[in-house]
């Protein structure tokens, strides 16, 4: 029947690829079913006329395919697009402060060097450059938040067969805060790119007629960057699990504590090994601080795991921070 295979395609049109084949299958099953039943019990052969009936009674093929497929079809959906629009808004002021200041800085070195008789500075090559870090931060965060509309939805999907008894407590402490896990990736792709494509912005800010960034790596910190990288997507992958569980549990426990060691191995290379900081000495020093500080949180987090007991939010749980 043309009008019934015009229907399951246009439904089909509505759905993702992977579910298009199989749920335009059942439904043409269906619909040629409830034909021929009407077709019987009016005592007519099908045509279009009842066809049409049924496919009024069906709905249009927007809500048909709303049906099969559960997930709204958008970026971020209503439960992160709250608290998405204010870390827009704020990274928004962040960057108009930013733009603001750097404008006023180019104009007064503009006129304190037109009247010593200097040639004009060029006002928007620090404005496009600020304009081009927003535009990347926004994406960024905007990534981070469809990762997770992505895997909450899979896990509240899944979880339709749900009994009461099975309501988290009031005060759960090994519930975490999705938004916190989604500023958290935000900020791990954050420190992967600036480190892998812009290593020369890893460094002190100075303000001294223009604002300059005194650089920290030296070209030899290369050689870190397999295993940054490594630890990075470990992480990554692991606030995603975590993420879509909802909750903490042994075996994120466990694996947090041997992303915080590879991290502590991470560094002890870099504290042990050859000169790649500009100020290696100082750096190296702070780094050996913190060295030990990683070392403490995971002895506490190992022994918070075999005695079975919430850590403290304080411990960095939840991050598998180096």
């Amino acid at each position: 029947m043309e009008l019934i295979d015009r229907y399951v395609h246009e439904v089909g049109e509505h759905l993702p690829y992977r579910l298009r084949a199989d749920v335009e299958a059942e439904l043409r099953s269906l619909l040629m079913d409830a034909l021929e039943e009407r077709a019987g019990a009016a005592r007519r052969p099908p045509d279009a006329e009842l066809a049409a009936a049924i496919l009024r009674e069906f709905g249009a093929p927007q809500e048909v395919a709303q049906r099969y497929a559960p997930q709204a079809q958008y970026l971020i959906g209503p439960r992160f697009f709250p608290a998405y629009k204010r870390t827009l808004q704020i990274l928004a002021a962040v960057f108009a402060a930013l733009l603001l200041a750097s404008g006023v800085l180019s104009i007064l070195r503009t006129i304190q060097h037109t009247g010593q008789g200097g040639a004009a500075i060029p006002l928007f090559g620090g404005l496009l450059g600020i304009l081009q870090s927003a535009g990347f931060n926004f994406a960024l965060i905007t990534l981070a938040f469809a990762v997770a509309e992505r895997v909450t939805w899979h896990r509240e999907l899944t979880g339709k067969n749900w009994e009461p008894q099975s309501l988290p407590a009031v005060h759960d402490p090994e519930r975490i805060s999705p938004i916190g896990r989604v500023i958290e990736v935000y900020l791990l792709l954050i420190g992967a790119v600036w480190f892998n494509f812009y290593p020369q912005w890893v460094g002190i800010v100075a303000i001294n007629q223009g604002v300059t960034v005194i650089r920290l790596l030296r070209p030899e910190f290369s050689m870190y960057m397999p295993w940054l990288n490594t630890f990075w997507a470990l992480d990554f992958a692991y606030k995603v699990w975590v993420l879509h569980l909802g909750r903490r549990t042994r075996e994120t426990r466990w694996a947090s504590l041997g992303l915080n060691l590879l991290g502590v191995v991470i560094l002890y290379l870099m504290i042990s090994g050859p000169v790649v900081f500009r100020f290696d000495t100082l750096i190296k020093q702070a780094l050996t601080l913190f060295l030990l500080f990683r070392l403490f949180a995971c002895g506490l987090k190992l022994y918070r795991i075999l005695a079975r007991k919430p850590l403290p939010l304080w411990s960095g749980t939840g991050s598998a921070q180096f």
